[in-house]
């Protein structure tokens, strides 16, 4: 029963994850093509991202989840925590901190493969083992 509440916690964590990113790179548009006020609000929306990171590996081992859910959400966690911080390297490392929005690429890539992951798991149609099951 914990198991199973905190898998969905998990999986609700990580959508949440999702939604933020789409909201910071709407955000990041706006401030693109409509005003560079709102690149506060892209601020906020991307730091919205780091507590989820935080507790995202630590879920993942209560929830027993297969272990490549574990190890993906650690990459996961360290993608987040590397997005939040490239921005503070423009006045030193400029050609670091421009490889912001292809880590942001790279965030949104692996959220979504966790969530399709952990529905296939809590679906049953992979096994604690990540073996994909017969379908027949």
């Amino acid at each position: 029963m914990i198991r199973k509440t905190l898998q969905l916690v998990y999986i609700g964590l990580v959508l949440y994850m999702l939604v933020n990113i789409l909201i910071a790179v709407y955000v990041a548009g706006m401030s693109v093509f409509v005003s560079a006020v709102n690149w506060g609000m892209h601020q906020i929306w991307g730091w919205n991202l780091f507590d989820p990171a935080l507790v995202l590996v630590p879920l993942a081992l209560l929830a027993k989840l297969p272990r490549r859910l574990i190890l993906m959400s650690g990459v996961l966690s360290v993608l987040v925590i590397i997005q939040i911080f490239l921005p503070h390297l423009r006045n030193t490392f400029v050609y670091a901190s421009a490889l912001h929005p292809v880590n942001a690429l790279l965030v949104f890539g692996v959220t979504v493969t966790v969530l399709w992951l952990t529905l296939q798991f809590l679906r049953g149609e992979i096994n604690e083992n990540q073996k994909i099951k017969d379908q027949s």
